[in-house]
């Protein structure tokens, strides 16, 4: 909304401020240094090779995040271009404020669930949102500006409830499922491959969208497909990860 209204030096300019902001806040924050004992702990269990780099403990989950990272990048680079052409940008910039929206309001019960009752409680949920909300951005391209608004709008809430539940629960899977020398590699791995398939995304479906139409319909299209293709990974946490959870209780 402020690119529309503004233009992209505005919205740079907003960019630097909020970094400065957030770069004054974080001389407030405050951060528990290691003990003597617990470095040279971590320095005696250093590992060699790859492992100085890579999580193994880690590599699971990183995995379900980087296919869902992958999904995630059609509706980044996608949702401004898909928006206009279906005659309704607003709805892709309320798109995404319907995404921070459901994140922010669903976090303290989620999070509570994911404690209490275990991970599958909460990630299986995260897939079913998650390929309701790419089915409805394909179908919003099948109706009316009016209703396809809607639709969107739905879809963010949706996506909110679906991919945004993705990186804080894989991270504190991670984490947990790491030794405690190894938090740091173990976020490091996991944002690793998140980012690998948010960035190179656009690079594979960028190639792949003029295959399944023009324009709109190509995009309407890649995002139909995307939903199934949630399913597809729901499979593969489930054999990775999945099945290995209890089904509550697991992290009282």
């Amino acid at each position: 909304m402020i690119y529309s209204s503004y233009g992209f030096s505005v919205l740079l300019l907003m960019g630097i401020a909020l970094l400065l902001v957030s770069f004054a806040l974080t001389l407030f924050v405050k951060v528990t240094e290691l003990t003597e004992a617990e470095k040279a702990e971590a320095l005696a269990n250093q590992p060699k090779g790859i492992d100085r780099y890579i999580e193994k403990a880690a590599l699971p989950i990183s995995i379900v995040a980087f296919l869902a990272g992958f999904i995630d990048s059609a509706i980044l680079t996608g949702m401004g271009s898909f928006s206009l052409d279906l005659k309704i940008p607003l709805a892709g910039s309320l798109f995404f404020t319907m995404y921070a929206l459901l994140i922010f309001l669903s976090r303290p019960f989620t999070g509570r669930l994911f404690d209490t009752k275990g991970d599958n409680w909460v990630w299986y949920p995260t897939f079913v949102f998650f390929a309701l909300a790419m089915l409805g951005v394909g179908l919003a391209g099948f109706f009316r500006p009016a209703l396809g608004f809607v639709i969107l709008l739905i879809a963010g809430a949706a996506f909110g409830l679906g991919y945004g539940g993705v990186a804080p629960f894989g991270q504190a899977v991670a984490i947990r499922d790491s030794d405690k020398h190894r938090i740091g590699v173990a976020t490091s791995t996991f944002f690793g491959f998140l980012d690998l398939g948010v960035g190179g995304g656009p690079i594979v479906l960028g190639a792949i969208i003029p295959m399944l139409g023009p324009e709109m319909i190509g995009f309407r299209n890649l995002y139909l497909y995307s939903a199934p293709a949630v399913v597809l990974v729901a499979l593969i946490y489930f054999f990775i990860h999945g099945k290995k959870q209890k089904n509550s209780g697991q992290h009282a």
